[in-house]
């Protein structure tokens, strides 16, 4: 799994133009973790709606059940 996710860091970082944009989109992520009280092992759920990308944190809905 790890070599996995490793494979697909590097493909992200051949195939962007602009490399900095990675980390900087991870940079966003983890203040969105902070800002929000979100467990770094929570996982979460990407979706788009009407043109926008949505995030919800599942771990944290599934306990609230």
């Amino acid at each position: 799994m790890e070599w996995e996710l490793h494979k697909t860091f590097v493909k992200c970082l051949i195939s962007m133009p602009d490399s900095n944009q990675l980390y900087e989109d991870m940079e966003k992520l983890n203040a969105l973790y902070e800002e929000l009280c979100w467990g770094h092992d929570d996982e979460l759920v990407f979706s788009h709606e009407n043109g926008r990308v949505v995030i919800y944190n599942k771990t944290k809905q599934e306990k609230e059940q």
